[in-house]
C-alpha cells in the first residue's frame, strides 16, 4: 500500500461549508471524469475537514488547539496499491491537457498556494491482546 497526505486551504471568501460541498460533489466528480480511462485510481480517497468549534479541542489546551484560522482546511488522504499506480495516476492529473482545467476547478474552492502533497508511511497502534498486557511485553496506552 502506498498513501499521500495532502493538504490545503480554503479559498477566501468561501465558508467552510461551502468548500466541503464544492470539493465532494464538484471537485472530485470532475477530477473523475477528466483521467484518461484505464489509469489506476485510488483504492481509497478520504477528506478530513479541520474543525475548530469541538468541544475535544478544550481538553488539548489553547497553545495546541486550532484556532478560528487553521493553516489547513482539510487533510486528504489518498491509498493505492502501490506507488507505481499512484505515479502513474498523478502523472495523468499533472499532465497539462488535463491539468490546466482541473487547476482552473481548483480555484473555485482552494487556495491554489496552499496545496502541499506529502508522501507518508503509515505506522498503526492497535490494542495489544490481554495476553501481552498479562506479560508486560509492552506499554500500554489506555
Amino acid at each position: 500500500m502506498f498513501k499521500i497526505i495532502i493538504t490545503m486551504k480554503r479559498k477566501p471568501g468561501i465558508t467552510r461549508e461551502e468548500f466541503i460541498e464544492y470539493y465532494n460533489n464538484n471537485h472530485l466528480p470532475y477530477t473523475a471524469r477528466v483521467l484518461t480511462e484505464g489509469t489506476p485510481r485510488p483504492t481509497l480517497h478520504r477528506r478530513n475537514f479541520v474543525t475548530t468549534d469541538d468541544p475535544f479541542l478544550a481538553v488539548v489546551g489553547e497553545n495546541r488547539a486550532v484556532n478560528d484560522d487553521p493553516p489547513v482546511d482539510a487533510f486528504t488522504e489518498i491509498y493505492f496499491e502501490s506507488r507505481s499506480e499512484a505515479m502513474a495516476m498523478f502523472s495523468d492529473f499533472f499532465d497539462p491537457v488535463r491539468f490546466d482545467g482541473i487547476r482552473e476547478d481548483e480555484a473555485n474552492f482552494v487556495d491554489l498556494e496552499s496545496i502541499r502533497f506529502f508522501a507518508v508511511e503509515v505506522a498503526e497502534y492497535d490494542r495489544v491482546s490481554e495476553r501481552e498486557r498479562v506479560a508486560g511485553s509492552v506499554t500500554q496506552f489506555e
